[in-house]
């Protein structure tokens, strides 16, 4: 059978086109649907960018897989892709999967699965950094999206994820996550979990809610350790049961200013969780408790409205804080003091509704008796409906001396200045006029300020707020100022609503900087000099909604280095400086169902990296340009209507990836492009019943194009499926292509089919048992109208499990299951002609048998007597003392689960005769000891062929391990185990001992894999007698210490043959290390290790290569040899010591010294070619790097004279008559030394670079 991206996967990107299954390396735009059986595109390097331009690629259609796996890559990019899984009978199945990777990002995607166990999005272990925006993740029968064992600092922004039957969004060990604007919902379990020490998260402005009817659908829940996380301005709500559930000791959690709803259950539940704060919340239950809490303590609730049946229930012991000290703000019911909560009833008749407030009290919205909750647990300070203060009438500002209400008895002349905060100003429709200079009405740093009914003219700002928030304007007009409004220097949370800006020298309303979360709604702006409406630096979160902006100098609405803000439902007209809308350098914004007409020159403008904004909805006509890009990208732009201008749409230099889809253009040119940056001009295809395009046609895909002369391309096209699809692509510029434009769509034309096929189930019969583990569901579909199908569904218990697309019409067709577990079933299909009628045919039902995903639940001897194929884990260990013989048979999986499964910590097993193949794990044993793992063939597994995790005295004797995805046999955390005669052969790593201690590998056979041996952070292991051959590299050590490895026979094809890297106290004895292309031996930051008696030989580079800080290694004895490189090579090394060593090189130098002190070289032997040196010194020779290099070291049988300058010292004007009884002269701090020796013996000179007027047979030699 053939396993569609285990064994026949290939490298693609770029030109080379991407098929299922292939490893994309280079960045990759796929150009059409992609159908796969298993995993469709697997990341091979880093910063790889993978742009689907719309297509679909399908995934798992038969197989255990992933849409998109990105694994140990960094920096990838995924946008613009529809990805989903059609085959719900296949589980394990992630949509997007990512693991060991981070700083990459997921955008403007639409990203599903259906299968058991199989996710939209998985993020697992050490992936951190990377972005989700703007995409669609869901999962039919699991999570939407889940972070699962220390995914941390990832970001979340503007993404729908959902879960049928299942949790929207999971974090497990996971922390330091953004969640911002986020639709996180579940039809059946809870909205968002935190669990397993998932701390310090941020969860902003996102809509947290669960439908489902389970036990525990709650909105948000969290559980054992998950602290520290900040809830604010989210929705979280369950329609069932409750709200927001903190248990098993999930401490110092922040919830703020959230909007929590419960059904019908409590709205905020605390079990044995302690330190929360509550403040600032709209807590609603309608059937039973806002807030109730078990065992919990120190908890702080304060300035939140609660309304429920019960406002709370506490169990006995439980001891809480149920206000903060009474302060000044406005408080949530819009009383002037802050201090505890309001209670409220359904019925009226809560406590803070019917509480006795005395004179002064009742204003500041505090209760003058406390609200004993019981015994432990009193609201000293519960609020109260505050009443609205008497007004002052005054004739001048001045007369504004405290809070309270003001209003003006006539005009006045020169700035109202407001000093205090909670001050309502009323001007009863009287004016404030100045002399062209100042502030009208100057609110400098107060809060809770509000502006009314004022006739503002004659300053240079009308109405100037500066660190001002929380403030209400509305109802003013604000003429013949410079500007109307000025909000500056981060006033934030103000609402400007009703007024008229009209008139002025400068701009309407100007806000600048950091301002954020304004609400600017229904005001005019129009007539003034330069923007109407004007957002600059840093503001953000603000929205802009039904305001009239026309006939303005510039821009009508500006924003200039913001993000994040809402422009929606304006009309912004005749505007004649320059655009209606305009974006500089801003981001993320949101522009939606605006009317945007008869502007001068641009309808919509983005420039200067005006990056991810959605345009959507608006109509764009009678401007010069409709919408103008500039050096913009990754922008959206939607269901718009884009007509009567002179050009619909432009794009000049440095806009690429914008997506334009189902937008109706009708203009005098379309489109017109200044550069060859690409755009896409279409979606996804998305077509049904309940779908309408912008034409009202079926289906949704790229957009219309008309001319006011009816030649547009979309007028004319053709449509033969009657889809509002044109069957041929159109082209707009040299890489601007729309594959999908729409075409006009009659539904009155009486042509449409409106008859469904009709679809006729063949086999099984109904009620049929059957005993396989793998079959055929067979159908037969006609129609009266259309000679192949759409699509077709297989529905197992009545949900779609898979899809098969063109069945012929009057022909048998059919799916085909791998393996489906034991149990009653009810299946059905139906079918979509190409009018879009859906045909449904009858239900039938079977009882299938299948020997897979059984537990072996008593102690005993077990025998497997047939072959067994299965989906997920097939056997499982359930209780100590099991012996499982499979005599030879065959375990076959489907990718996903493990073969047999020991996960849950039983002991004294024994797994023999057993081949076990295509599992995610073949043998998997957690927690276990004394068992025994014999005589097995695990191969073809998706990860580990056999692991073991946190077990010990376990023995693994005589396996085949083979050709496993990643590791053949995984030891992971485990320890005093013995691993004896295997054969592991032909996988990513050969064996794998990751923090482990005391485990003894011997005899076994270790060939063709990535690295033959493995430790990382483990110590004190026993290595011997091993053959290790053809991989790699032979043996790589990370972090490892106290390991013995001897007698082993090591060699490697492309790498090292031994590799240390930050590993010390390491023993190597009697092996054989060859290495045909790399350093047979590579230290690098490893100290105090011993090699003994080894033969080191490379015929491709250094036979032992020694760097970078790896010092105090002691060899002696070994026999180290390079064919074509140095024998010994150290860098940047220190007290090495090298003694009775054997070393010999061909073709360059026998032993290097770089930048290396303190070695000592004692009794060598060194052989090298005629007249290369035996022995090099660089940057070694003086001072600092001294080195020890004595007599009785030999170069080709001669001994070395070396004068060091420090031991041995030359005396100036010396002379030395070596004659031919030295092989090497060293000459350290000498001057005018003549030396005379025998050129065919002396083999090398070093002479110092400081050294002066030396001579070598009578020519000056310096260094």
């Amino acid at each position: 059978m053939f396993f569609a991206g285990l064994a026949y996967a290939a490298d693609c990107g770029g030109v080379t086109i991407c098929n299922c299954g292939d490893t994309v390396t280079s960045n990759y735009n796929l150009s059409s649907d992609l159908p796969c059986s298993g995993t469709a595109l697997t990341i091979g390097a880093s910063g790889i960018t993978l742009d689907c331009n719309g297509s679909t690629i399908t995934y798992a259609q038969s197989e255990t897989g992933y849409g998109i796996d990105i694994t140990g890559f960094n920096g990838t990019v995924i946008k613009n892709c529809n990805i989903m899984q059609t085959n719900s009978g296949v589980s394990n199945a992630h949509a997007v999967y990512l693991s060991d990777t981070s700083n990459s990002m997921i955008q403007y995607s639409d990203i599903s699965s259906s299968g058991n166990d199989s996710c939209g999005v998985a993020i697992f272990s050490n992936s951190n950094d990377n972005i989700f925006i703007f995409n669609n993740i869901s999962s039919t029968n699991f999570i939407g999206a889940v972070l699962y064992s220390d995914p941390n600092n990832n970001t979340f922004i503007n993404n729908s994820i959902s879960s049928a039957n299942d949790i929207g969004a999971a974090l497990y060990s996971s922390s330091n996550n953004i969640f911002t604007n986020n639709t996180i919902t579940t039809d059946y379990d809870k909205g968002l979990i935190l669990t397993f020490n998932s701390n310090n998260n941020t969860f902003i402005s996102n809509n947290l809610s669960s439908t489902g009817t389970g036990e525990y659908s709650n909105g948000v829940y969290l559980e054992y350790n998950s602290n520290n996380n900040i809830f604010t301005n989210n929705s979280i709500s369950s329609a069932n049961d409750i709200g927001a559930w903190l248990e098993s000791s999930s401490n110092n959690n922040t919830f703020i200013s959230n909007n929590i709803t419960s059904m019908n259950d409590v709205g905020v539940y605390l079990e044995s969780s302690s330190d929360n704060i509550f403040a600032s919340n709209r807590i609603i239950s309608s059937v039973s408790s806002g807030i109730s809490i078990d065992s919990s303590l120190n908890n702080l609730f304060y300035n939140n409205f609660i309304n429920s049946t019960t406002a709370v229930s506490i169990t006995s012991g439980s001891s809480n804080l149920w206000n903060t000290t009474l302060h000044s703000g406005t408080n949530i019911m819009g009383g002037s003091w802050i201090g505890g909560n309001f209670y409220a009833n359904p019925s009226g008749t809560g406590f803070s509704q019917n509480c006795s407030t005395n004179g002064s009290s009742n204003s500041s919205g505090i209760c003058t008796v406390p609200y004993e909750i019981d015994g432990s647990n009193v609201d000293e300070l519960p609020l109260a409906y505050p009443s609205a203060p008497s007004s002052v009438e005054i004739s001048d500002c001045s007369e504004i001396t405290s809070s309270g209400n003001y209003v003006l008895a006539g005009n006045i002349d020169g700035t109202c200045s407001i000093g205090y905060d909670n001050v309502t100003l009323d001007c009863n429709g009287h004016s404030i006029t100045g002399n062209g200079a100042g502030n009208g009405i100057d609110n400098t740093g107060h809060g809770d300020v509000t502006v009314k009914n004022c006739i503002i003219n004659g300053f240079e700002f009308g109405i100037f707020f500066s660190g001002a928030s929380y403030g209400m304007i509305y109802n003013n007009t604000a003429s013949s100022n410079q500007r109307g409004i000025f909000l500056s220097s981060s006033s934030s949370n103000n609402t400007i609503s009703g007024n008229n800006f009209s008139s002025n020298s400068d701009k309407g309303i100007w806000i600048d900087p950091e301002c954020n979360n304004n609400i600017i709604i229904n005001n005019t702006a129009d007539m003034n000099g330069n923007s109407g409406i004007f957002l600059q630096y840093d503001s953000s979160n603000n929205t802009i909604s039904g305001n009239n902006v026309s006939s303005n100098g510039n821009d009508g609405i500006f924003l200039s280095s913001s993000s994040d803000n809402t422009i929606a439902n304006n009309t912004v007209s005749s505007n004649s400086g320059d655009s209606g809308i305009a974006l500089s350098s801003s981001s993320d914004n949101t522009v939606y169902n605006n009317i945007v007409d008869l502007n001068s020159n641009e309808g919509i403008h983005l420039y200067f990296s005006s990056n991810n904004n959605t345009i959507s909805n608006n109509t764009v006509s009678s401007n010069n340009q409709g919408i103008y890009f500039e050096s913009s990208s990754n922008n959206t732009i939607s269901g718009n209507n884009v007509s009567s201008n002179n050009q619909g749409i432009i794009f000049l230099s440095s806009s690429s990836n914008n997506i334009i889809y189902n937008n109706f253009f009708n203009n005098t040119d379309n489109s017109a492009f200044y550069s060859d940056n690409l755009n896409f001009w279409s979606t996804s295809l998305d077509c049904g019943p309940s779908i309408l395009n912008i034409m009202g046609g079926p289906c949704i895909g790229g957009n219309f194009y008309a001319t006011p002369s009816d030649d547009g391309f979309s007028q004319g096209c053709s449509d033969t499926v009657l889809s509002g699809i044109c069957d041929l692509s159109y082209q707009l510029g040299v890489n601007e292509i729309d594959a999908l434009p729409l075409a006009q769509y009659d539904t009155s034309s009486g042509t449409s089919d409106t008859v469904p096929p009709n679809v006729i189930l063949v086999s099984p019969d109904n009620d049929a048992n059957i005993n396989a583990s793998s079959m055929e569901f067979r159908f037969n579909v006609t129609d009266d109208a259309s000679q192949t199908m759409r699509i077709c569904h297989l529905y197992i218990n009545g949900s779609i499990n898979q899809t098969v697309a063109n069945s012929v019409n009057a022909a048998i067709d059919s799916f085909s299951f791998f393996s489906l577990p034991s149990g009653n079933y009810s299946w059905s299909v139906d079918c979509t002609d190409t009018a879009f009628n859906i045909g449904y045919s009858e239900t039938r039902s079977l009882d299938l048998t299948n020997h897979c995903g059984i537990t072996l639940s008593s102690s005993g001897d077990y025998v497997l007597s047939e072959d067994l194929q299965c989906t997920g884990t097939a056997l499982t260990i359930g209780v100590d003392d099991i012996t499982l013989d499979c005599q030879g048979h065959s375990i076959t999986g489907n990718g996903a689960g493990n073969g047999i499964d020991n996960a849950g910590g039983w002991s004294n097993i024994v797994v023999k005769n057993c081949i076990v193949m295509n599992f995610s794990k073949g043998i998997f044993v957690s927690s276990s000891s004394n068992s025994i793992i014999t005589n097995n063939t695990v191969s073809l597994n998706t990860e580990q062929g056999i692991r073991l995790d946190s077990s010990s005295n376990n023995s693994i004797t005589d396996n085949i391990a083979s050709s496993n995805g990643d590791i053949g046999i995984y030891l992971e955390s485990s320890s005093n185990s013995t691993l004896t005669n295997n054969t592991v052969d032909l996988n990513n790593q050969g064996m794998f001992i990751h923090f482990g201690a005391n485990n003894t590998l011997t005899d076994n056979t270790i060939s063709s894999n990535g690295n033959g041996i493995f430790l990382s952070s483990s110590f004190s292991n026993i290595i011997s007698n091993n053959t290790v051959s053809s991989n790699n590299q032979g043996i790589y050590f990370e972090s490892s210490s106290g390991n013995i490895i001897t007698n082993n026979s090591i060699t490697s094809t492309i790498g090292a043959g031994a590799s240390l890297s930050s590993s010390s106290s390491n023993t190597f004895t009697n092996n054989n290390i060859t290495a045909p292309i790399d350093r047979s031996l590579v230290l690098s930051s490893s100290s105090g290790n011993n090699f003994t008696n080894n033969n080191i030989t490379s015929t491709g580079d250094y036979g032992a290569f020694i760097w970078f800080h790896s010092d105090n290694n002691i060899f002696i004895s070994n026999n180290i040899t390079s064919t074509t490189s140095r024998g010994v090579q150290l860098d940047f090394c220190a007290s090495n010591t090298f003694t009775n060593n054997s070393i010999t090189s061909i073709g360059d130098y026998g032993v290097s010294l770089t930048f290396s002190r303190s070695n000592t070289f004692a009794n060598n032997n060194i052989s090298v070619d005629q007249g290369i040196s035996g022995l090099y010194l660089y940057g070694t020779s003086i001072g600092y790097f001294q080195n020890s290099i004595d007599r009785t070291n030999k170069i080709n049988g001669l001994p070395i004279e070396y004068y060091d300058g420090v031991n041995r010292l030359c005396s100036n004007s010396q002379v030395l008559d070596l004659g031919s009884n030295y092989a090497m002269i060293g000459l350290v701090g000498c001057d005018n030394v003549s030396v005379t020796a025998s050129p065919s013996n002396t083999i090398s000179l070093i002479i110092n670079p400081f050294t002066n007027n030396n001579k070598i047979n009578g020519k000056i030699s310096n260094g």
